[in-house]
Protein backbone atom coordinates (compact mmCIF):
# COMPACT_ATOMS: atom_id res chain seq x y z
CA UNK A 1 0.00 0.00 0.00
CA UNK A 2 1.42 3.30 -0.75
CA UNK A 3 0.76 6.28 1.45
CA UNK A 4 0.08 9.56 -0.20
CA UNK A 5 2.46 12.61 0.80
CA UNK A 6 -0.24 15.29 1.74
CA UNK A 7 2.73 17.98 2.62
CA UNK A 8 3.40 17.71 -1.35
CA UNK A 9 0.11 17.72 -2.22
CA UNK A 10 -0.45 20.80 -0.67
CA UNK A 11 2.81 22.21 -1.93
CA UNK A 12 2.37 22.03 -5.06
CA UNK A 13 -1.66 22.83 -5.29
CA UNK A 14 -0.73 26.59 -3.89
CA UNK A 15 2.48 26.95 -6.53
CA UNK A 16 0.30 25.76 -9.33
CA UNK A 17 -2.69 27.72 -8.38
CA UNK A 18 -0.52 30.70 -8.22
CA UNK A 19 0.37 29.93 -11.70
CA UNK A 20 -3.18 29.59 -12.78
CA UNK A 21 -4.05 32.72 -11.03
CA UNK A 22 -1.07 34.88 -13.04
CA UNK A 23 -2.01 33.05 -16.44
CA UNK A 24 -5.67 34.20 -15.61
CA UNK A 25 -4.30 37.68 -14.70
CA UNK A 26 -2.78 37.86 -18.10
CA UNK A 27 -5.29 36.52 -20.12
CA UNK A 28 -7.67 39.45 -18.17
CA UNK A 29 -5.05 41.89 -19.43
CA UNK A 30 -4.44 40.87 -23.08
CA UNK A 31 -8.41 40.86 -23.25
CA UNK A 32 -8.86 44.54 -22.22
CA UNK A 33 -9.43 46.61 -25.54
CA UNK A 34 -9.14 50.31 -24.47
CA UNK A 35 -5.54 49.94 -22.99
CA UNK A 36 -2.35 48.14 -23.81
CA UNK A 37 -1.33 45.05 -21.66
CA UNK A 38 1.24 46.83 -19.96
CA UNK A 39 -0.87 49.86 -18.88
CA UNK A 40 -3.86 47.68 -17.33
CA UNK A 41 -1.13 45.49 -15.84
CA UNK A 42 0.18 48.87 -14.29
CA UNK A 43 -2.97 49.33 -12.33
CA UNK A 44 -3.06 49.27 -8.62
CA UNK A 45 -5.70 46.70 -8.21
CA UNK A 46 -3.85 44.31 -11.12
CA UNK A 47 -0.44 44.91 -9.19
CA UNK A 48 -2.20 43.88 -6.03
CA UNK A 49 -3.80 40.36 -7.98
CA UNK A 50 -0.47 40.08 -9.16
CA UNK A 51 1.32 39.78 -5.90
CA UNK A 52 -0.97 37.78 -4.39
CA UNK A 53 -0.23 34.83 -7.14
CA UNK A 54 3.34 35.40 -6.92
CA UNK A 55 3.01 35.42 -2.82
CA UNK A 56 0.83 31.81 -3.85
CA UNK A 57 3.49 30.57 -6.04
CA UNK A 58 6.40 31.46 -3.57
CA UNK A 59 4.98 29.89 -0.84
CA UNK A 60 4.37 26.44 -2.59
CA UNK A 61 8.18 26.66 -4.19
CA UNK A 62 9.01 27.38 -0.36
CA UNK A 63 6.92 24.43 0.94
CA UNK A 64 8.42 22.11 -1.80
CA UNK A 65 12.43 22.34 -1.52
CA UNK A 66 14.63 20.38 0.72
CA UNK A 67 17.88 22.95 1.58
CA UNK A 68 17.50 25.88 4.17
CA UNK A 69 19.17 28.06 1.90
CA UNK A 70 16.18 27.35 -0.74
CA UNK A 71 13.32 28.40 2.12
CA UNK A 72 14.95 31.39 3.29
CA UNK A 73 15.19 32.58 -0.73
CA UNK A 74 11.25 31.66 -1.38
CA UNK A 75 11.04 33.40 2.00
CA UNK A 76 12.38 36.88 0.81
CA UNK A 77 10.38 36.18 -2.43
CA UNK A 78 7.10 35.79 -0.44
CA UNK A 79 8.14 38.68 1.86
CA UNK A 80 9.09 41.11 -0.98
CA UNK A 81 5.62 40.36 -2.90
CA UNK A 82 3.68 40.90 0.22
CA UNK A 83 5.37 44.44 0.46
CA UNK A 84 4.26 45.37 -3.01
CA UNK A 85 1.08 44.12 -2.20
CA UNK A 86 0.93 46.19 0.49
CA UNK A 87 2.10 49.67 -1.50
CA UNK A 88 -0.31 48.74 -4.29
CA UNK A 89 -3.22 48.54 -2.11
CA UNK A 90 -2.39 51.69 -0.11
CA UNK A 91 -2.19 53.27 -3.54
CA UNK A 92 -5.29 51.98 -5.48
CA UNK A 93 -6.32 53.60 -1.84
CA UNK A 94 -5.34 57.20 -2.29
CA UNK A 95 -6.38 57.00 -5.69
Amino acid sequence: MTLIDWFSVLSATLWISGLAFLLTLFGFARAAREKSTRQVLAQPHFRVAMMLGIVLFALGMGLSVEMWFERIGWGVVTALALWEAYNARRQRGTQ
